[in-house]
């Protein structure tokens, strides 16, 4: 291999992470709406340099959903190591929804769970979730018939709901994390 290959894989290597960085910070700013000419300004490149590593604009989203989702993988088993099993899910939310708070692209990344290449994660996740609500239900903490869609039917809607609205005070936020668990929670007997 000669020094000047090495020295183009390199750069080709750098304009990638560079385009990958901006479009982490342009799909936040605009979510789906961010249009590849924008993430090339971003990143300081042309848009035959973003096509030759991303062929296609979902090829981007993939990749931005991919590191989006390794954060819920993260988050969701450090939920699953917590010794308290009813604090756990609540907490979980409550990280999801400050996470979100004015990431327009994770917001997208959530809804983007059937890109082909995110189905991988996109498994491990729900695999994770069910586990965090099962062991919810089974400790009495949440209502019996919650399933991982309901929790991820409340989570997208809400977080899609203040994204598109711009919305971004952290107290919208938490308030949106407190119905969630408010919903989820047993239904006290009738008196």
């Amino acid at each position: 291999m000669t020094e000047a290959s090495t020295r183009l894989r390199a750069d080709a290597r750098r304009n990638r992470d560079r385009v990958v960085e901006a479009a982490r910070s342009v799909f936040a700013e605009r979510g789906l709406e961010a249009t590849v000419a924008e993430i090339a300004v971003r990143a300081g490149v042309g848009k035959a340099t973003v096509y030759r590593s991303f062929p296609t604009r979902d090829a981007l989203l993939a990749a931005v959903a991919l590191d989006r989702l390794e954060w819920f993988e993260g988050r969701l088993r450090r939920a699953l190591d917590e010794p308290e099993v009813g604090t756990s899910l609540s907490a979980y939310v409550a990280d999801v929804f400050d996470r979100l708070r004015g990431d327009l692209g994770l917001a997208a990344a959530l809804r983007s769970l059937d890109l082909a290449a995110t189905r991988e994660a996109a498994g491990r996740i729900r695999q994770l979730g069910n586990e965090l609500v099962a062991r919810s239900v089974s400790a009495g903490a949440v209502r019996p018939d919650l399933t991982v869609g309901d929790l991820r039917l409340l989570l997208v809607g809400l977080s899609q709901s203040l994204a598109e609205r711009r919305v971004i005070d952290r107290a919208s936020w938490q308030r949106a994390a407190e119905l969630t668990m408010a919903a989820v929670r047993p239904e006290s007997p009738p008196s």
